[in-house]
């Protein structure tokens, strides 16, 4: 079945819902200090540009990006449905979001994620697309629960 990837609007109810199930995942796996997932008004806030792939008309998986610069940008909020996890539409997302920072003139496209063995997947498939561990940016805390990673576009 073909993913359909397109802009989303946080308040819809389908990518509401995979907001804040990713919201629940992120707080039940880390502490307060740790925890930097965005609910739908630091989304908007933040002027993140979310999208969402649906299958048919089935919300599956979420990726947003916030430019840091004119030529850095940051993947927010990526989740995938559990149902639908493995099945590449995680990995099309962020392949969906590296061209779309590409295409609004990005050079570089950063993420923090956990370091815990519930995150090893996520950084798995980011490696996968090119990323690579790098320092701290933005204004992340130094946290032994965050890790960094880059990629050159």
């Amino acid at each position: 079945m073909t993913l359909s990837i397109t802009v989303a609007d946080p308040v819809c109810p389908e990518v509401g819902a995979l907001i804040a199930a990713h919201l629940e995942r992120s707080r039940a796996l880390y502490p307060t200090t740790s925890e930097h997932s965005y609910d739908v008004a630091t989304l908007k806030a933040n002027q993140v540009t979310l999208y969402v792939g649906r299958l048919k008309d089935i919300a599956v998986t979420i990726g947003g990006l916030r430019a840091l610069s004119p030529r850095e940008c940051e993947i927010k909020s990526m989740y995938t449905a559990p149902f639908a996890r493995g099945k590449g539409y995680g990995r099309a997302m962020v392949a969906h979001l590296m061209a779309e920072a590409r295409a609004g003139g990005h050079c570089r496209i950063l993420l923090e994620t956990g370091s815990d063995p519930g995150s090893a997947a996520a950084r798995r498939l980011y490696q996968a697309a090119g990323f690579a561990f790098c320092p701290r940016f933005g204004d992340y805390p130094d946290d032994a629960l965050s890790v960094f990673m880059a990629a050159e576009l």
